[in-house]
């Protein structure tokens, strides 16, 4: 389970950009004890991992395993989050995705703005997408084509854009 949040400025560069994440093991078998989840990452790029205090710190720092100390006790049969991690950056290169926002004044004192996303990485799915669009203005906006839903907050002059899931099909 992994959340992204990303503040954009006008322009499009990144403000500030945090990653937050929990693995969650459940044992539903009594054998799990002996489970061991040997994991691939790296903390060279700033990622910050917190392990449970039941798990074995030693051994996930030098061999990227996750195990409890003590063998002897299983996992637990509801879910646990094992391991959790965490980055903040103003890197574009952590970016899940690109959007593009075209805003044009009409004559009418009214803005048209188009929204476009998209994806390329080939190897994620983000689900549960939610985009911030401030609006600055309490009346609701007319929108004319939508991927996934939106909802007007006026109290904060934001549209919320809700999207199921972003793939890069």
């Amino acid at each position: 389970e992994e959340k992204v949040s990303v503040q954009l400025n006008r322009d499009g560069a990144v403000e500030q950009l945090e990653v937050k994440g929990s693995l969650f093991v459940a044992g539903h078998d009594p054998d799990s004890s002996a489970c061991r989840l040997h994991l691939r990452h790296s903390s060279a790029n700033g990622v910050n991992f917190q392990t449970h205090p039941k798990v074995d710190k030693k051994l996930f720092e030098a061999q990227s395993i996750l195990a409890l100390k003590d063998d002897t006790k299983p996992f637990p049969p509801s879910r646990v989050a094992v391991l959790r991690w965490a980055i903040k950056t103003q890197d574009e290169a952590f970016l899940p995705l690109n959007i593009t926002c075209w805003p044009e004044e009409e004559s009418n004192g009214k803005t048209t703005v188009s929204l476009e996303y998209s994806m390329d990485r080939d190897n994620m799915v983000l689900e549960n997408v939610v985009i911030q669009i401030p609006t600055g203005v309490v009346d609701p906006p007319h929108v004319s084509q939508i991927d996934g839903e939106y909802r007007h907050n006026p109290t904060d002059h934001v549209v919320l854009w809700r999207i199921p899931s972003i793939s890069s099909s």
